[in-house]
């Protein structure tokens, strides 16, 4: 229902606003684009440019969006099962439409990736097909999969073009789009590593779904084709595993060996949840090391050659290309003077996406840009970052045109009447589509959940909280009661409140605070008196202990009336240092009259309650017998 009413509403809006153009683009050559609107937030630029321009007679089109804009989506896929199955950009795009179950609709759909072919790397046995210097056979029947590092709907099909695919063309670019929906450009390595956990030992194919090249070690999986059509001198083996698997950046799983397939005899089949391991030339000798029963780990990452690891493993849908035209401003220098019809994604200065077709090889229509010009021609519509797709008679664009699609160049490939405009079957396609999210209900941790996509979206409402009650008893410090929590974003309050128990129990120490002896944690102050004597010292600390005695006031080891005197003093104020034990006769903590009452009449050998003559152990309190007389003399 969704789908049907939000395209009959932009059919709508579509039809009102594609009516105006205008020269908002930047011009070319001098030349401006008429302009039209795809979808809010989405231009396309036409231009045509005359024969008397600096680039020739050409027909341009550009359709550029900001990929921060939410209701935008970039995918790539072939929209089939299997990686080399082929399909017209037109027909990719009708499938795309039918099958996603996110309620996307495609805008804007460009030929993406060029593929093996049976003349070049693909070449077929029996056919005596020589490229680049190289006449061996590689497959028995063609296999077309992508030439570059591909991801479609967060799963790595295959990885770049290997050594091994005769001859070697280096190293290939590919484009996706990261998780904050950052435009990444980068040279894509895959690793795998392929454990067999008998005999602990580990191996590294050299390529995932790449052709079964001699002297190579290949991984195949479900994504990858149907069949490798590997020759006959390959040794094969297949993995099973339990349950369905998914090849990412970092993805582990296991499977177990469930056949063997020597050079010479039968092919294995795949099938869903397998994966096949085949062997040629150098490598064939890995295939002794497994055996039926096996159990195999396999584990995969990436890295960006370009510097962009990290952001590269949030990328979800990537499709690789041709050549880089130009790096971050800066020419790549290509020299090739061929007119070649293009199809080309960019990064512009201000973020902003493109997506380009340029028609060639129709003589009075479109010659095609010389290779060697695309990076001034990128430059004058600020283009900062670009990289070929593939081209010639493979370069094919499709967009909205009212309430349908339409080609929005004119390949250069003829129909059966002779006319040019004939669409080819590309190897996969990449789409540029929207998608207006519905339904669901923000809460005070997340905007709402779409019903058709599963995408979060919009703001989040800071006081939609959901909460549930849990009965908490009170602890030594935190008040216990009836506890209300969010389940979305911890929000918390307390009702029936149980007042929190306190700390009890326990001893500080001249170091240490007491410990709580109901929830063992420390709690209150270090006590600056609580040693243990240990001989002479504090066992805690190491302070030194001095033996005092109650009355003896001027330390002379008995209790006169020498001491009466200086207790009188003392409480008169005269400037006397003496540790408080010593002239505290009664106990309570304090020097007053009735201390030197009491040590008079003990003096009188009355019978007083007294600490007299009681002796302790004081820390860190030594009192010089001389220094004292000395102040009390004064």
């Amino acid at each position: 229902m969704f789908f049907c009413v939000g395209f009959f509403c932009f059919s709508l809006f579509f039809l009102s606003s594609a009516l105006f153009s205008s020269a908002a683009g930047e011009p070319i050559a001098g030349s401006a684009p008429t302009v039209t609107e795809l979808y809010p937030g989405v231009s396309s630029s036409s231009y045509s440019l005359a024969s008397s321009s600096a680039y020739g007679t050409q027909k341009i089109t550009v359709v550029e969006f900001d990929p921060k804009q939410e209701d935008l989506y970039f995918d790539v896929t072939n929209t089939r099962a299997n990686l080399n199955n082929l399909r017209t950009v037109s027909k990719a795009v009708s499938e795309f439409n039918q099958n996603n179950n996110a309620g996307k609709t495609v805008i804007a759909a460009l030929n993406g990736d060029m593929w093996t072919t049976a003349y070049a790397h693909s070449r077929i046995e029996g056919k005596g097909t020589s490229y680049g210097g190289y006449s061996d056979a590689v497959v028995t029947k063609e296999l077309t999969v992508p030439r570059g590092f591909t991801m479609y709907n967060g799963e790595i099909v295959c990885s770049q073009h290997m050594v091994f695919e005769t001859p070697y063309e280096g190293v290939f670019q590919s484009f996706g789009m990261a998780a904050d929906r950052t435009p990444l450009l980068g040279q894509i390595d895959v690793h795998i590593s392929v454990k067999n956990l008998r005999s602990d030992r580990t191996f590294s194919p050299d390529g995932l779904n790449r052709l079964p090249a001699n002297d190579a070690f290949v991984l195949y999986s479900d994504k990858g084709p149907a069949s490798n059509y590997a020759l006959s001198d390959a040794f094969e083996i297949t993995v099973d595993c339990d349950g369905d698997y998914r090849i990412t950046a970092d993805s582990v799983f296991r499977g177990k060996v469930t056949g063997l397939y020597a050079a010479g005899g039968a092919k294995p089949a795949m099938q869903e949840n397998r994966l096949i391991l085949t062997f040629r030339g150098t490598k064939a000798d890995l295939f002794k090391e497994f055996a039926v029963g096996d159990e195999i780990e396999f584990s995969f990452s990436i890295e960006d050659r370009m510097g962009n690891t990290e952001q590269w493993k949030t990328v979800t849908n990537a499709v690789g290309g041709h050549m880089p035209l130009i790096l971050n401003g800066v020419s790549t220098g290509l020299a090739d003077s061929t007119r070649y019809p293009a199809a080309i994604l960019g990064i512009k200065e201000n973020g902003n996406v493109v997506m380009i077709i340029n028609d060639g090889r129709q003589s009075g229509y479109s010659v095609g840009l010389k290779i060697s010009l695309w990076d001034e021609l990128l430059s004058e519509i600020g283009v900062k970052t670009a990289f070929l797709l593939d081209g010639g008679g493979s370069a094919e664009m499709v967009a909205l045109n009212g309430a349908g699609y339409s080609l929005v160049n004119r390949p250069c490939n003829k129909k059966a009447d002779g006319s040019y405009g004939a669409e080819r079957t590309v190897v996969n396609t990449v789409f540029l589509s929207w998608h207006q999210h519905s339904g669901g209900q923000a809460n005070c941790a997340s905007g709402a959940v779409c019903d058709v996509c599963g995408e979060s979206y919009g703001p989040l409402d800071s006081d939609a909280h959901s909460y549930q009650e849990q009965s908490v008893a009170p602890t030594c410090e935190e008040d216990g009661g009836v506890l209300h929590r969010c389940v979305y974003c911890d929000d918390r309050y307390l009702t029936d409140i149980l007042p929190a128990l306190g700390h009890t129990g326990g001893t500080a120490t001249c170091l240490d605070r007491a410990v709580c002896a109901r929830c063992y944690k420390e709690y209150g102050e270090v006590d600056p008196n609580g040693h243990f004597l240990s001989g002479t010292h504090c066992s805690y600390c190491g302070a030194q202990a001095t033996l005092f005695r109650c009355g003896d006031l001027n330390y002379d080891g008995r209790i006169s009336s020498v001491d009466a005197v200086l207790c009188s003093r003392l409480l008169a104020g005269w400037d006397i240092s003496v540790p408080l034990f010593v002239a505290d006769m009664d106990g309570d903590g304090r020097w007053s009259v009735v201390d030197g009452v009491l040590l008079k009449r003990s003096l009188a050998r009355w019978t007083v309650q007294s600490k007299i003559g009681e002796e302790k152990y004081l820390f860190d309190t030594v009192v010089s017998a001389a220094a004292f007389f000395l102040r009390a003399a004064s």
